[in-house]
């Protein structure tokens, strides 16, 4: 046994190292006999151990790219492998150049679009007029009367569909004329814009609000589109029509709108944080599914049902499915209370460690202000305004979506389309495309979290709150015969979408989300489309 040296450790000022000295000879042959050299001692000591024996440098792995999607800790392929077998060299070139073709699809498809409308949206505010306007609204937004005016107006405009306002009237003339297609194209956009000021009001009232009141706020007027549709249908005796836009809703945002955000922002891999909100999501969308193609499986079994027994217990499971919607919604505000609080308390105690503790309180009151005013460097307009804009775009909505249906409803009797396509398609576009896009652009800026939630949220809010209302507003149009009772295809078509998109969730929140979740969903959208197409 060998015995440990001492070490002699003589500290020197604060702005020189530590001069280790040591009665060790091996220790003294590591820097010299020269106490010049010992200074270095403090970059060598550290590839030895007390006993003086040289310790190993670990072998640190090397970041690697390996699949798309996913960064992972390998170590560099060894030589000796790529001896065995040579094609490796070449297989991860081409797995390389793939991976660099999707994200350049991505750039193609998603960034440069994005950034051509950002563009031409900032240029459109460098002409004369507008600046001049901006100057205006600049210095009189403060003044009682008018500046309550400026600011309903620059709600009204801030926004890129705005391009699509005047479409509503041309539409509208078209409708007149009997010129069914392209009055359903015209009122179709004009139905985006109002949809898109509805989305984005709703969003700067609810900055106003806490978690209750906000969640409120964005249940009833966030599928407001959908219930004046559905609505508008029901009282034109269209039960098919109804049914299909509700249900297609719901697909478009488990299908088409998740797997946008999957397919393009998860090309380098999105790990899912909201694990609780995001289990939450699926488990009522998962059991209210369930319960709707189960009543639809009676249906078929046993078909000698009257249509009176039918609407009876319809209304029933309406009321039961609301319930459901109002417990979900608490439980999902009181985790959002609780991620509130985490959040404050981390918060506090990163402050309390950098700030002395009487600053720290007198800034914590002083941000509570600020928070109410500025959400993410945006202005948020007053309550008033909020609220003199949310009834704008509603008054808006009520007949463009009325005209619209009527338009829908000639084209389908006139012409050889399917009422299921137009239905399952085209108006759950008419209707969320707004939200969408909104979802898609979070999960362009990395929030995939915040994209899945509004999406999987709104189907909720579809089958939870929209789905009911239909139902209980039907029993005052009987003949129209709308029912919880779907056609079977109908039911195949929900209970699929949702199956694919739990499925393909709980994957996500287990590992991360990637490329191949966003294909598949859009491939099983692409296979709806193309049966209701055929049908």
């Amino acid at each position: 046994m060998t015995e440990r040296p001492k070490l002699d450790v003589s500290p020197s000022a604060a702005t020189e190292p530590i001069i280790i000295h040591s009665k060790d000879e091996r220790l003294n042959e590591l820097h010299g006999e020269d106490d010049d050299q010992s200074v270095t001692l403090s970059t060598k000591i550290s590839v030895t151990n007390s006993t003086g024996n040289r310790i190993p440098k670990k072998r640190k792995p090397r970041r690697v790219f390996t699949t798309p999607g996913r960064f992972q800790q390998q170590l560099a392929i060894s030589t000796n492998y790529l001896e065995k077998k040579p094609t490796t060299k070449v297989e991860a070139k081409g797995f390389y150049y793939f991976v660099s073709c999707m994200k350049q699809l991505k750039v193609a498809l998603l960034d440069q679009p994005l950034d051509r409308i950002d563009q031409f949206y900032g240029l459109i505010w460098t002409w004369p007029g507008f600046r001049q306007g901006s100057a205006f609204y600049q210095s009189h937004k403060d003044t009682k009367g008018l500046g309550t005016f400026l600011q309903v107006l620059r709600c009204c405009f801030d926004t890129r569909s705005i391009v699509f306002l005047p479409l509503f009237p041309v539409g509208i003339v078209f409708y007149q004329r009997k010129n069914d297609i392209a009055a359903v194209v015209c009122l179709l956009l004009a139905l985006m814009y109002f949809a898109k000021l509805l989305s984005n009001t709703t969003e700067y009232a609810s900055e106003h609000f806490g978690p209750v009141f906000g969640s409120l706020l964005n249940a009833t007027f966030g599928n407001l589109v959908e219930l004046i549709i559905s609505g508008t249908t029901v009282s034109k005796d269209d039960a098919i029509l109804t049914i299909t836009s509700l249900i297609g809703s719901v697909i478009s945002n488990n299908l088409l709108v998740i797997g946008s955000c999957f397919f393009f922002g998860g090309i380098d891999g999105v790990v899912l944080h909201s694990k609780p909100a995001i289990a939450n999501h699926i488990f009522f969308l998962s059991s209210v599914t369930i319960a709707l193609s189960l009543t639809s499986v009676i249906a078929v079994i046993d078909s000698g049902k009257s249509l009176r027994f039918k609407m009876d217990t319809s209304q029933i499971g309406a009321a039961l499915i609301f319930l459901c919607y109002f417990i979900y919604l608490i439980v999902s505000t009181n985790q959002e209370f609780k991620a509130l609080s985490s959040r404050k308390l981390k918060e506090r105690s990163l402050r309390a460690e950098e700030l002395p503790e009487s600053k720290y309180e007198s800034d914590s009151e002083s941000d509570s202000g600020e928070e109410a005013t500025v959400a993410e460097g945006k202005e948020i307009p007053p309550k008033l305004v909020c609220f003199i804009t949310l009834a704008i775009a509603t008054a808006g909505l009520g007949p463009t979506a009325n005209f619209f249906v009527e338009s829908l409803k000639e084209l389908t009797d006139d012409k050889p389309i399917s009422k299921v396509f137009i239905g399952l398609i085209i108006l759950p576009l008419a209707g969320s495309l707004p939200e969408h896009i909104s979802s898609l652009i979070s999960a362009h800026h990395g929030e995939m979290d915040l994209a899945v939630s509004l999406a999987i949220g709104s189907s909720n809010q579809v089958l939870g709150m929209v789905l009911p209302i239909i139902q209980f507003i039907s029993s005052r149009y009987p003949s129209t015969g709308f029912t919880l009772y779907f056609e079977p295809y109908v039911a195949g078509y929900l209970f699929s979408s949702t199956f694919v998109c739990c499925f393909t969730l709980i994957h996500g929140l287990l590992f991360s989300v990637n490329i191949l979740h966003g294909t598949l969903l859009l491939t099983t959208f692409g296979f709806i489309v193309y049966l209701t197409f055929a049908n």
